[in-house]
């Protein structure tokens, strides 16, 4: 992981690292925040679940009420119009059998 040190303006990161309960190097990843000094010179991190808001926050030591979680982009969006009969009309336009199980892998695009 490597942040630019930007002087200037409001700055936002965008956190997605792999920091998940499986994740093996977080104690070499929790180090290299330390040895940034817990990056002052980012104002806000974007998290995108609990588990990687909590390790943020520790990860970033005295700045850690610069986190917040917000979700995953995409899946909240699927989510929600994961319904019946919304895969019933999707497998009958794509001409699938809706009684198969449906799987879908990293959907992009208003549709």
């Amino acid at each position: 992981m490597v942040l630019k040190i930007i002087q200037n303006g409001y700055c936002v990161h965008i956190d997605h690292d792999l920091k998940g309960d499986g994740i093996t190097d977080f104690e070499l990843w929790n180090n290299e925040y330390k040895n940034m000094y817990y990056l002052p010179n980012i104002n806000l991190h974007i998290t995108e679940g609990k588990c990687s808001c909590e390790r943020t926050k520790c990860a970033l030591g005295p700045n850690q009420k610069r986190v917040v979680m917000v979700g995953y982009s995409k899946s909240d969006t699927l989510l929600k119009l994961n319904t019946s009969q919304n895969k019933i009309s999707g497998c009958e336009e794509l001409g699938f059998n809706p009684a198969k199980p449906l799987i879908t892998y990293a959907p992009a695009g208003s549709y």
